[in-house]
Formats: C-alpha cells, sequence, structure tokens
C-alpha cells in the first residue's frame, strides 16, 4: 500500500537519507592565478640557482687568493772571519769604496798685537761624475777652475764615485765633497756667490763637460795684509778646542753617512785638518775656524755575506745570500794606521754571523701564476737551495689552480723551524 502514496503522503526528497561519500570531490580547476603562481616559484628556483652560480663565480675569481709561507735557507757561521777587500776590486772580489766627510767649527781667541800675514782662501767643493758609473781617480793638486778664470786645487788625491744607472737610461752622477785651496794668497779668491768649477786638466775630451764641481757655501779665507795676531799658547787653546769639536761632528756622522746596505769599517777613519782661518777681528778677540776632512771605508753588506758564506759556509756555491741580522755584525780594520785606507784591507768579521739565502720573490710569483696547487712543490724545488722548504693556501678551497693574477699572490718569510 505505501507504493501506492502520493510523493506528498510519502514526504519530500530532501528526507530521504545521502550516504556520507556521495558528494565527491570534483578535480582542480587550472586557473591562470595557479598558473601565474606556478611560474612564480619557477622564477624563484633559478634566481636561486643563478644567485649560487655568481657567488660561485666571484668566490672563485673576484675572491681568488693565494698564501705563499717560505723558509729560506740559513746557516750559522762561527766568527771572527778574516777577509781582504781591495779597492775596484774585479768581479768576484771583495771592494771597498771611500766615503768622504767634513766638518767646520769655530771657537774665540784673545787678540794680542798685529802682524803681516798672506793666507789663501779655502771651501768645500762638491765633484760630480756624470761620465759613467765607472768611478774616477783626481790625483793631489788636481785644478779646478772658476767661471772668472780663478783656479783652486785639492791638495789630496779623490775618487770620484761613478753614477748610478736608473731604470729609464738616465745616469744619476756620483758625487763627492772635498775641500780646495786657492792656487794664490789674497782677498779676490773669496767667493760668496754660488760657483761652477770646471776641470782644466780634462779639456779636449769627453770628461771635461761630464764632471763639474759645485761651492758648498763660501769659499774665504783670503787675505794679505796686517791682521790681528793670536799668541802662540792662546792659538795652541783655540786649536784643541776646535778639534774636539771636529773629531766630535765627524763620528757622530760617521755612520749616518754610510751608503744604504753597507758597512762602516771600524778603526778606518782618517781625519785631516786644515789650517785655522782667522776672520771677524774686533781689536780684542779674533773668531778662528777650521774645517776638517775625513775619510773611512765601507763595504757592501751583501758583498761581506758572500765572502764569508765562500769561506765558512758548507755547501754554499755562489748566489745572493745576506746577514739575518745586519745591526750586529762589526767589520773592522785590523791593519791600522794614521794614513787615510788605501790598498788591500785586512778585516775582521765579527758578531751575529747568522746567513740567509736570498730569492727573487716575483719570480716565485710568476711561477706560480696559473699553475695547478698539485705543482706547487716542483715549482719550489727551482728555486733550491734558497727556499728550503714552503707551503701553499688557495682561496676558495676548491680551486685547482694558483691565481692568475701575481698581485693576488701573497708571500710571507718565515725563519727555518
Amino acid at each position: 500500500m505505501q507504493d501506492m502514496l502520493t510523493p506528498r503522503e510519502r514526504g519530500s526528497i530532501r528526507d530521504i537519507p545521502v550516504p556520507a561519500n556521495h558528494h565527491r570531490p570534483l578535480p582542480p580547476i587550472d586557473t591562470p592565478r595557479r598558473q601565474r603562481r606556478g611560474r612564480s616559484w619557477l622564477w624563484i628556483v633559478l634566481g636561486v640557482i643563478i644567485a649560487c652560480a655568481t657567488a660561485g663565480l666571484l668566490l672563485s675569481t673576484v675572491f681568488e687568493a693565494a698564501q705563499i709561507t717560505l723558509y729560506p735557507k740559513t746557516q750559522q757561521v762561527s766568527g771572527p772571519i778574516t777577509l781582504t777587500a781591495q779597492p775596484d776590486a774585479p768581479a768576484g772580489a771583495l771592494g771597498y769604496q771611500i766615503v768622504t766627510l767634513n766638518a767646520t767649527a769655530s771657537t774665540t781667541a784673545t787678540a794680542s798685537g798685529s802682524q803681516q800675514v798672506s793666507t789663501k782662501a779655502s771651501g768645500l767643493i762638491t765633484i760630480y761624475n756624470a761620465y759613467s758609473t765607472a768611478s774616477q781617480k783626481l790625483i793631489t793638486n788636481t785644478r779646478f777652475e772658476a767661471s772668472n778664470g780663478n783656479i783652486y786645487r785639492i791638495r789630496t788625491g779623490v775618487t770620484v764615485p761613478g753614477g748610478t744607472k736608473q731604470a729609464n737610461g738616465n745616469l744619476t752622477p756620483g758625487s763627492v765633497t772635498i775641500t780646495v785651496y786657492a792656487d794664490q794668497p789674497g782677498a779676490s779668491y773669496n767667493i760668496t756667490a754660488p760657483t761652477t768649477f770646471t776641470i782644466p786638466g780634462f779639456q779636449n775630451s769627453a770628461l771635461y763637460t761630464a764632471f763639474s764641481a759645485q761651492s758648498q757655501g763660501p769659499i774665504s779665507g783670503g787675505f794679505v795684509g796686517m791682521q790681528a795676531a793670536v799668541s802662540t799658547a792662546d792659538l795652541a787653546t783655540a786649536q784643541a778646542v776646535l778639534t774636539q769639536e771636529l773629531d766630535t761632528q765627524l763620528q757622530s756622522v760617521a755612520s749616518s753617512s754610510v751608503p744604504s746596505g753597507s758597512f762602516v769599517v771600524q778603526n778606518s777613519l782618517s781625519t785631516t785638518y786644515d789650517p785655522p782661518i782667522q776672520s771677524n777681528t774686533n781689536g780684542t778677540t779674533v773668531t778662528l775656524s777650521q774645517h776638517a776632512t775625513a775619510l773611512e771605508a765601507a763595504v757592501s753588506a751583501s758583498d761581506v755575506a758572500a765572502a764569508v758564506a765562500t769561506q765558512a759556509a758548507q755547501g754554499y756555491q755562489g748566489g745572493a745570500i745576506a746577514f739575518a741580522s745586519p745591526s750586529q755584525v762589526s767589520v773592522t780594520l785590523t791593519n791600522t794606521s794614521s794614513s787615510a785606507p788605501t790598498g788591500p784591507l785586512t778585516l775582521s768579521v765579527s758578531g751575529s754571523l747568522n746567513l740567509v739565502w736570498q730569492f727573487d720573490q716575483n719570480a716565485i710569483k710568476q711561477a706560480l701564476v696559473g699553475q695547478p696547487k698539485s705543482s706547487f712543490q716542483k715549482i719550489i724545488q727551482n728555486f733550491e737551495p734558497a727556499v728550503a722548504s714552503a707551503s701553499a693556501s688557495v682561496r676558495p678551497f676548491w680551486r685547482g689552480t694558483f691565481p692568475s693574477d701575481p698581485n693576488k699572490i701573497k708571500i710571507t718569510i718565515n725563519s727555518q723551524s
């Protein structure tokens, strides 16, 4: 009978129970918004990959670097070592050069009467060698001519150092300063203004224009006539004061006047004192001034190290070598005399004679540029025995070669462990 009931009588269709799993989810619809979101993630991932690749490239190129630690060969030598040095030494021999020092001092003395005097002017000149890199000897009484024709002479021989050749090919003249004396007495030889001199003995040769001299301060003291006198006792007292002052000055400049990279030879200083020059008389006192010229020997520190190594270092077969602490090395003249150092000199080398083999850092950098890290030790072997051992690190760590720019290769030198 129920089958015969009408829908109204049976109730609404909404009253019919529906199973819970009746509504199944529809497949997602690929909307434009979802498409754009997917492409955005794709670009983000791609950007990250590019950024990482760029960072890696920067680390491998812009930030590439290498740190090299080198340990030079060293050897301690027991001293003292006796060497012989020669002037103008041939290649392979130890040579020395003469350094000229100058000093001037003044004092006053009491005048006592007057006397007839006849004195020659004197003063300092610097002689320049623009001819070549070779030194030039000038003998005693070499003449120097001023622009007015007056002649001045040196009273001791002197060696003018050769010039220094620059990288551009130009020659920087060598020079030496020495005292000249007027050829004749009298005030006409006194000079107050800067003056250039020529050397008449070089006339008609290429040396004439390549050698010159320049006054260093006034050339004075030339006088003929009556002058206030100083007693013998007062003059002796004044000269003792002057000598002490001159010696103090010369000792103070002795080390600083030695060329860079050289040792001053102790006990080689020889001093010549010019006669005192009298001036500024006021009737009761006079001013006495005196000039002194000193000569001392100097030797190249690297040449001394090579000579010591040749004589005492085991296995040394030549090459650049130096002392680890040059300030702790002393070079002394043993065959001392009162005259200026000339001829062969016998030297005693003592102190901290720790020798260090030398090498060209730039050459090592150039040899490593762009080379595989695995070739490092083989490349370093080319610099033995100067380099005893070495280590290297390259940044970033994954690079297999040294930087292509030598400026990015840094070298640290450590003492041998």
